[in-house]
C-alpha cells in the first residue's frame, strides 16, 4: 500500500544516526590511512635519497640529475594532500642527519625539502 504525501514529508531521506555513524568511521579511517601513508611515505623517501646519495659517490652523477626523493615528495603531496608534510620533513631530516649535515645546512635543507 502506498503511503500518503505527509508521511513521505515527515519521513527523514537519511536518518541522522546512520550518517553521523558513517561520517564517525570515515574519519577513524582516514586517519589511520593519513598515518600509513606518511609511514610508507618516508620510508619511500629515505630509501630513494640513500640510493640517490650511493649513485653521487659511485658514479659520479650530480644528486640534482637523479634526486629521486623530490618526485616522491611531488607525488605524496598531489596525492595525499598537506597531510604528507610531516613524512617529507622527517625523511629530510633523516638524510641529513645520515649524511652528516652541520647544524645550519640540516635546517637548510629541512625547509627546502619540506617546500
Amino acid at each position: 500500500m502506498a503511503e500518503s504525501r505527509t508521511e513521505m514529508i515527515s519521513k527523514p531521506l537519511f536518518p541522522l544516526n546512520s550518517l553521523l555513524r558513517s561520517w564517525r568511521s570515515l574519519i577513524h579511517a582516514t586517519s589511520r590511512n593519513i598515518i600509513a601513508q606518511n609511514i610508507l611515505l618516508y620510508a619511500a623517501y629515505v630509501a630513494a635519497a640513500l640510493l640517490s646519495i650511493y649513485f653521487n659517490r659511485t658514479f659520479d652523477i650530480a644528486p640534482a640529475l637523479v634526486w629521486m626523493p623530490a618526485g616522491l615528495a611531488l607525488a605524496g603531496m598531489v596525492l595525499g594532500g598537506f597531510g604528507m608534510l610531516p613524512a617529507i620533513a622527517l625523511g629530510t631530516l633523516t638524510v641529513s642527519l645520515l649524511n652528516g649535515s652541520p647544524l645550519p645546512s640540516l635546517f637548510g635543507s629541512l625547509f627546502g625539502g619540506t617546500l
